[in-house]
């Protein structure tokens, strides 16, 4: 069904602004909502928040409170393959009972969203791993994740087919969880071909080779702002890939890698210096 020329708030696969009666937002392919105002919080404004119908939408980002509106909104675009969620709070069980239920999701991105429901975040990566044959999501990336434990770790670790994990500016993610991951997909045969760890303070230069060590099928490591990795792990790495899949290691604002790291890397796998975020 084809956009409404006259819908004001619908610009290019961005809306950005609120009408004060509701009104239903017909969109195809990709539809981004950002409340960026100190109104946004407001349970008035998102509650205004037009209906979406669309049955080949396929991309949605928004970034609002709201998981009546937000459950809404996924459970109405049955066609979906990605979905990015920013800076919610308090959500619910609802928001995963929605995404669990969409055949064609590909790539899940949690930013900044706070005091999210862990027991059914951990189920809907068990639901995952139970129907693995029959879900497609390959890529997770959970960036400003301050609440991701162990227990969650573990519960993406039994998902088999997926290929891309991304945890960037998790905190309070521990050694031991990050060692325990990789030995729990090791375990199951992961899939897993690509990890980036972005500003995790318990990476060190040991958990780097268990991860090389561990995950059968990774082939791209990347690294940034890890300020308690050396030379020395970056040798270790290099050294143990001949043994494994990796091709490609991203090292990008670690203070304590020098060049000599970085250039015996360069000798036996493809180095990436810039950013991946």
């Amino acid at each position: 069904m084809k956009q409404k020329k006259d819908d004001s708030r619908y610009r290019n696969g961005v809306c950005n602004k609120n009408l004060a009666k509701p009104q239903q937002l017909f969109v195809q392919n990709s539809l981004a909502f950002n409340t960026v105002d100190s109104r946004s919080r407001s349970s008035d404004v998102w509650t205004s928040l037009p209906d979406i119908t669309s049955p080949t939408l396929q991309k949605l980002s928004f970034s609002f409170d709201g998981n009546s509106k937000s459950k809404q909104w996924i459970g109405s675009c049955p066609e979906l393959e990605e979905i990015i969620l920013k800076n919610m709070e308090n959500m619910d069980g609802s928001i995963f009972y929605a995404i669990k239920r969409l055949p064609k999701l590909r790539r899940l991105e949690i930013q900044s969203c706070k005091n999210y429901n862990r027991s059914r975040f951990e189920s809907f990566f068990h639901m995952l791993a139970y129907k693995r044959d029959l879900v497609k999501l390959h890529t997770v990336i959970l960036n400003d994740f301050n609440t991701v434990l162990p227990e969650s770790l573990h519960a993406i670790s039994r998902y088999r087919n997926l290929r891309s994990l991304r945890l960037i500016k998790c905190k309070i993610i521990s050694a031991d969880a990050i060692g325990m991951f990789a030995t729990n997909l090791k375990e199951m045969d992961s899939l897993l071909e690509e990890l980036m760890l972005t500003q995790i303070g318990a990476v060190t230069d040991g958990i780097l080779v268990q991860v090389v060590v561990h995950i059968p099928r990774l082939q791209r490591l990347l690294l940034e702002h890890l300020s308690h990795i050396t030379d020395d792990g970056i040798v270790q790495i290099v050294d143990r890939s001949a043994h494994t899949s990796l091709s490609l290691l991203g090292i990008h604002e670690c203070s304590q890698v020098t060049e000599h790291g970085v250039g015996y890397a360069a000798r036996r796998l493809s180095v990436k210096t810039n950013s991946s975020v």
